[in-house]
């Protein structure tokens, strides 16, 4: 008898099926029940976008009943290290104290991180030219493969899968943030990646692909903390790397990430947004 809420991270099975991941009928049928199912029997659903929202609109979802809640990042667990800190957090992962960092974390899966892309833009990289270091975390089915493209040119860490609190030590001491994204020209979500929070929250600014028109491109808007470029564009990815790296103005960039997150994007604020939700279900519910 309790009310049943629905959080919904990703619209599946419309994001596999865009993807290429999907494409048996009888697979992509049965997927469709089962979400029909669970979407009419929740009492209420969160979505982590807008995009997410007109989604479940376009399928005859009643509106009183679906909020936006953004994933966002705690502020208070994602920051920036003061100097003295940055170089201690830089030993202790045995990374170069005098280049800036440049991290990648996620997935190497054939999912919306385009790991092919990111490949062909950073073969060969000249990092002693460009003055940084790479720091990869995550794993997935194309790391291997994502590697060989990287040859002694290319100074690079790989730290494989990280556990929370490593991943807030590292960001807190890197310059930028890579974030390649697939195409995604079809109505099937918001598609914002929680990364670019918890950069921004660190006071690092992103490279990121997206289309023009998507959700996290408006976003990024509001505070222009890095650098934004169309998708599957490998060339226009190097330049703009190469560009950002020696424009010396990472720093400031980040700030302007981080005042964003405070503003609009702390978990807190988010998580308060969850918890009227629920009290005001249970209020219903005792009348």
């Amino acid at each position: 008898g309790a009310k049943f809420i629905l959080d919904v991270r990703d619209i599946w099975p419309d994001i596999g099926i865009e993807l290429g991941l999907l494409n048996k009928k009888i697979y992509i049928w049965g997927l469709r029940l089962i979400e029909k199912m669970i979407i009419r029997s929740a009492e209420y659903i969160t979505v982590t976008a807008d995009a997410d929202k007109k989604n479940l609109l376009s399928k005859k979802i009643d509106e009183q009943k679906i909020s936006v809640i953004y994933n966002g990042a705690d502020t208070s667990l994602f920051s920036a290290s003061y100097n003295s800190t940055k170089e201690k957090i830089r030993k202790d992962f045995n990374l170069p104290l005098d280049k800036q960092i440049v991290m990648f974390v996620g997935s190497f899966n054939d999912g919306m991180n385009d790991i092919k892309n990111l490949g062909l833009a950073l073969a060969d990289f000249d990092s002693e030219s460009n003055n940084c270091h790479f720091v990869f975390a995550g794993d997935g089915s194309n790391r291997e493969e994502f590697f060989e493209k990287l040859n002694g040119s290319t100074s690079y860490s790989y730290l494989g899968l990280l556990e929370f609190d490593e991943l807030s030590r590292l960001l807190s001491i890197a310059d930028l943030n890579l974030v390649p994204r697939k195409m995604n020209r079809k109505n099937i979500g918001g598609n914002i990646p929680v990364k670019c929070f918890e950069s921004w929250a660190s006071g690092i600014p992103v490279l990121i692909s997206a289309e023009k028109n998507s959700e996290i491109a408006k976003i990024f808007e509001q505070c222009e903390a890095g650098v934004l470029i169309e998708p599957n564009d490998a060339p226009a990815f190097r330049s703009s790397l190469e560009k950002v790296l020696k424009k010396n103005n990472l720093q400031e960039l980040g700030k302007r990430g981080r005042e964003l997150v405070e503003l609009y994007y702390d978990r807190a604020k988010q998580s308060d947004k969850l918890a009227e939700i629920i009290n005001k279900l249970s209020s219903n519910s005792t009348h």
